[in-house]
């Protein structure tokens, strides 16, 4: 199924974007990357018709966390899936604080990843 959405990548690792671009293609119209925090958040400013964030946190310049932060700050609405290696009960907490609307382990498997956008995409 297609949404026809626009979503926006938020990962340094050109690996884990290819692997992304790769489980999203059937589920976006277009997809931007932006390869650290700042990046994120002014391709974000500049393009609101994005619908779907995915923020790794670990990222040079801006971390994942303040990048969430300023994209909320900017649209309440919008669904950002923070993406991560890091596994710790507080790093969830830190990613659900800063504003993110679900959090998803790396490595990221592509039915579970396609099931929790689904979720929240149908909630319209």
């Amino acid at each position: 199924m297609i949404f026809r959405m626009t979503i926006l990548i938020a990962e340094d690792d050109d690996f884990a974007v290819l692997m992304l671009k790769k489980m999203l293609r059937n589920l976006a119209s277009e997809i931007i990357v932006a390869k650290n925090g700042h990046e994120a958040v002014e391709k974000f400013r500049l393009r609101p018709d994005i619908q779907l964030v995915l923020m790794d946190i670990l990222m040079p310049e801006m971390d994942g966390y303040e990048a969430t932060r300023n994209i909320r700050e900017q649209n309440k609405h919008v669904v950002i899936i923070v993406q991560t290696a890091l596994v710790q009960p507080s790093d969830r907490e830190k990613a659900f604080n800063a504003g993110c609307t679900d959090f998803i382990n790396k490595p990221l498997n592509r039915d579970t990843l396609t099931r929790l956008i689904r979720n929240h995409i149908n909630q319209d």
